[in-house]
């Protein structure tokens, strides 16, 4: 569970960067038609820093880390049990 929390923590600004992606509110100083992958995602990022700072990389980390740590303890729970009643 601890590693899922920290692993959705260190990858939250990615998420951010997607979602503004995604929902179309990147700053319009760039196009954004013209770019695409890691140099669209990178410039979102530094865009989103230079704005907001820390703080709006790592926006709505709580309920990120809240979902994914459990869900991956979940998520291990199930194998370890698919795996022990399969005998393997």
């Amino acid at each position: 569970m601890l590693a899922g929390s920290l692993a959705g923590a260190a990858t939250n600004p990615l998420d951010v960067a997607k979602t503004r992606i995604m929902t179309g509110t990147v700053e319009a100083s760039f196009d954004t038609e013209s770019q695409s992958g890691p140099s669209r995602i990178f410039r979102v990022l530094k865009t989103t820093y230079d704005e907001e700072g820390w703080t709006g990389l790592f926006r709505g980390v709580m309920p990120r880390v809240l979902y994914i740590g459990p869900a991956s303890a979940f998520f291990f729970l199930v194998y370890e049990w698919i795996l022990h009643a399969l005998g393997s």
